[in-house]
């Protein structure tokens, strides 16, 4: 029973990441959900990692302006061009990296006992995370991670998209 209960978790969690992620094609959804399910860690969740992906580059392996951001969780790279490379060809490196940025940028946020979208603001944007920009991007980021919580536990008395 334990092993077919989280079956069916974890394939609730790939449809709930299809079903909100209308930008993406299905089956590029589908895998990343899959990998966000694979790196997620006792400190950074699968909804996390599904939802940064999402936002960042709609699950693609993209680069950045001069190899600055690189992957599919565009990390930064320092205009590295082998370690954006990396993160282009190799998906579980790039989403591991990516994982270390969301713990990174929470730890920060925690010293500072500021919440959630710190996090994902310093993760949008760097030493800039005050600017309008990547409180946005951190606002789009907790929205969607809501949104595929949602769909998997929708809420009592309203039907499951």
């Amino acid at each position: 029973p334990a092993p077919m209960l989280t079956l069916i978790a974890h394939v609730r969690f790939v449809l709930a990441v299809v079903a909100t992620s209308p930008q993406a094609p299905p089956e590029l959804a589908a895998q990343a959900a899959g990998e966000a399910l694979r790196h997620a860690s006792a400190d950074v969740s699968a909804l996390e990692i599904a939802a940064v992906a999402y936002e960042e580059s709609k699950f693609q392996d993209v680069r950045g302006k001069r190899a600055a951001v690189c992957g599919v969780m565009q990390v930064a790279t320092g205009g590295r061009e082998a370690e954006c490379r990396r993160l282009l060809d190799d998906r579980a490196y790039s989403y591991e990296r990516g994982k270390a940025k969301i713990r990174e940028a929470r730890a920060w946020c925690q010293r500072r006992k500021l919440g959630d979208a710190c996090t994902f603001a310093v993760h949008g944007g760097g030493n800039a995370w005050r600017a309008p920009r990547p409180q946005r991007y951190a606002l789009r980021v907790m929205a969607r991670i809501k949104a595929i919580h949602e769909t998997i536990e929708p809420r009592r008395g309203r039907p499951a998209t």
